[in-house]
């Protein structure tokens, strides 16, 4: 009988994947991995802070104000979302379920119910 073929986990390789190898050599702000033990629910990352300066062991990062030297291992690159939507993003937007949402007619021109000349009483 032969005995399973194991493979080692993606997050237990030592190699450090292409793309965010990439990711952080362009990057303007970077997260911190902390390698304290933590309490449960702590997160494992710190940040996000600026880089200062790049160099090939090591990252100089602003940490409250002070410039600290990192070394690259314990760094990720911080990705920001634009949180502005356009009206065709708004339109475009999807359940969970994969499903389409669309707004009622009736809530779609509100601008109109409540314009500038329009008092309460």
């Amino acid at each position: 009988m032969p005995l399973h073929n194991f493979i080692e986990p993606k997050w237990h390789r030592r190699d450090d994947p292409g793309e965010l190898r990439i990711a952080l050599e362009s990057c303007t702000h970077v997260y911190e991995r902390i390698d304290s033990v933590k309490l449960p629910l702590q997160r494992p990352y710190s940040g996000p802070y600026m880089v200062l300066e790049r160099h090939s062991k090591y990252f100089c990062i602003q940490q409250r104000g002070i410039p600290d030297n990192v070394s690259r291992d314990r760094l990720k690159p911080a990705f920001q979302v634009d949180s502005v939507l356009s009206p065709e993003d708004e339109a475009l937007r999807f359940s969970s379920h994969g499903r389409p949402i669309r707004t009622p007619k009736r809530f779609q021109n509100t601008s109109t119910l409540f314009s500038k000349s329009t008092t309460c009483l």
